[in-house]
């Protein structure tokens, strides 16, 4: 599925150079981009809408707002767990325009980047990775959508850190006992602990024909064999629903 506002980009990145070293902050409404002021009290780091502006953005009834758009001055290229709760809260879906590594980087991300093909995605941390293709894979195959967990890139090296465990417990699926391929169902999710990580750091899903579907860093998303991540996942984990009981 194409990015629905990527044709406005050109307009975005105008406005975004305009800004710097500031923010950018502007709304897609009824098909155009239209620039706000960011009021933030630290408005290189971060943007908010006035209180007038917010409300005219998100209750207008003469006019529909189609997505939230911010930049990134200088990076980086994935949005912050602030930026996914902002979008989560008004369920709309957000554009960031980021500033890295000499050029500019476009990303969409919300719930409308669950139809995005499951194979063959560009990994971006917080837009289309591990978490997002099981999302994703769940609201494909089964019409399910888990609510997404705000998270910052590079979670998993923070001590404490446990994002998956809890995450995925909070969103109705409880730990497995597994001791043979055999024992998986369709739709089981098993992690993984990348590299020196202090948490597990990556995910899949069983898709069954003793396949997986996962999306690692710096590859595309793809289906692989069970075998060999059966036997480097550290916990399996099956969805049973929100409040426990059968799905």
């Amino acid at each position: 599925m194409p990015m629905l506002f990527e044709h406005l980009k050109f307009a975005i990145i105008q406005h975004a150079q305009d800004e710097y070293p500031h923010e950018c902050c502007g709304a897609v409404i009824d098909g155009e981009y239209v620039r706000f002021e960011n009021v933030a009290e630290n408005p290189e780091k971060e943007f908010a809408f006035s209180a007038e502006d917010e409300h005219r953005l998100l209750v207008s009834e003469k006019h529909r707002t189609q997505a939230i758009v911010h930049s990134h001055p200088d990076g980086p290229a994935t949005p912050s767990a602030k930026d996914m709760q902002a979008q989560i809260a008004t369920q709309l879906p957000f554009v960031l325009l980021a500033y890295a590594n000499g050029q500019w980087h476009y990303r969409e991300f919300g719930d409308h980047r669950l139809d995005d093909p499951l194979e063959g995605r560009e990994f971006q941390h917080g837009v289309l990775d591990c978490g997002e293709v099981i999302r994703a894979w769940y609201w494909q195959e089964r019409q399910i959508k888990i609510p997404n967990v705000p998270r910052d890139d590079d979670w998993w090296w923070q001590e404490g850190a446990d994002l998956y465990k809890d995450s995925f417990k909070m969103q109705g699926f409880r730990e497995l006992q597994v001791v043979a391929m055999g024992d998986l169902q369709v739709g089981d999710v098993f992690f993984y602990r990348l590299t020196k990580a202090v948490a597990e750091s990556h995910a899949g899903v069983y898709i069954g024909d003793d396949l997986i579907l996962h999306h690692l860093p710096d590859r595309l998303s793809r289906k692989e064999l069970l075998g060999p991540w059966f036997h480097r996942a550290s916990r399996w984990v099956r969805y049973v629903g929100p409040e426990g009981g059968n799905a």
